[in-house]
């Protein structure tokens, strides 16, 4: 229910018209979240897809976000009321990351294993298969969407890393604690990916970014460009700023950018950070 008049594609639909309409994209959907699916039925869902894609698919799965991020629910973190509205139960934190711990420990047997059954305390299957096996072996990635400390992200240290949002003082804080989780769990913190999610808007000059501005104000009077923690957390500017922020972020420890460009549908921000800001990071 994300987006202006809640318009928007389902996830799952649009990733299987991406998935033939493309051929070396990786596919990801933002936040699949646990609650949503028939948790056996979503590995099937995934298998499939991973192996119609030739091994494409990448899931990332939604785990808790903290208030210390500010402005997570611009993102699309579901709230009670999109929960309310399609009947499906809103749950306490500490329910949610133990689900989303039982739907990865039985997808990966699911993917892994000619028959399952399983009776845990979320989910129950009996004698299920899941064939065909993903074409990604032994699993596509997966990775954990939240930043909740105690929980999400000793999950992610788990599986192949995180996604989060905030400035770069706080991912790098983060980073630190899924590497902590690591050493504890004895898993190889250097495939860790440590994703910062958040917005990115440029432009050919300083003035070229505030005309931007002036026409998004334009459209949606509340966005808070005005306020210096948006700002501060996300990637504004003329290329230069935009690669000076960059850098922090990887001074930080984020190894991957998960960004949404706020001019779309327009792409000349996207194009310009790719011709003028990404070559500064390529190796």
């Amino acid at each position: 229910m994300l987006a202006k008049d809640s318009a928007i594609f389902e996830c799952w639909t649009t990733l299987s018209a991406l998935g033939m309409s493309t051929r070396k994209l990786r596919l990801c959907a933002l936040g699949l979240t646990p609650e949503f699916r028939n948790a056996a039925l979503s590995a099937k869902m995934v298998a499939t897809l991973d192996n119609i894609t030739n091994g494409r698919f990448e899931y990332l799965m939604r785990g808790i976000w903290t208030p210390d991020s500010f402005g997570v629910n611009l993102f699309g973190v579901p709230t009670s009321g999109e929960f309310d509205a399609y009947n499906v139960p809103w749950d306490a934190p500490e329910i949610k990351i133990e689900r989303a711990t039982e739907l990865v420990e039985l997808s990966q047997r699911l993917w892994n294993e000619e028959k399952v059954s399983h009776h845990g305390k979320y989910y129950q299957v009996k004698d299920a298969v899941c064939n065909p096996k993903p074409a990604q072996r032994p699993r596509p990635p997966i990775f954990i969407e939240g930043d909740e400390e105690l929980h999400s992200l000793r999950l992610a240290a788990k599986v192949d890393g995180w996604c989060g949002a905030g400035p770069p003082t706080l991912m790098g804080r983060k980073v630190g604690v899924v590497k902590n989780y690591c050493k504890e769990l004895g898993t190889d913190q250097n495939r860790m990916r440590h994703a910062w999610l958040g917005y990115v808007l440029t432009g050919r000059s300083a003035s070229h970014v505030e005309e931007k501005i002036r026409q998004i104000r334009a459209l949606n009077p509340k966005y808070p460009f005005d306020q210096n923690e948006f700002l501060n957390e996300n990637i504004f500017g003329a290329p230069e700023q935009c690669i000076s922020k960059v850098k922090q972020f990887v001074d930080a420890g984020v190894n991957y950018f998960a960004t949404f460009f706020l001019d779309y549908p327009s792409t000349e921000s996207m194009e310009i950070f790719a011709k003028h800001v990404l070559p500064s990071f390529r190796r």
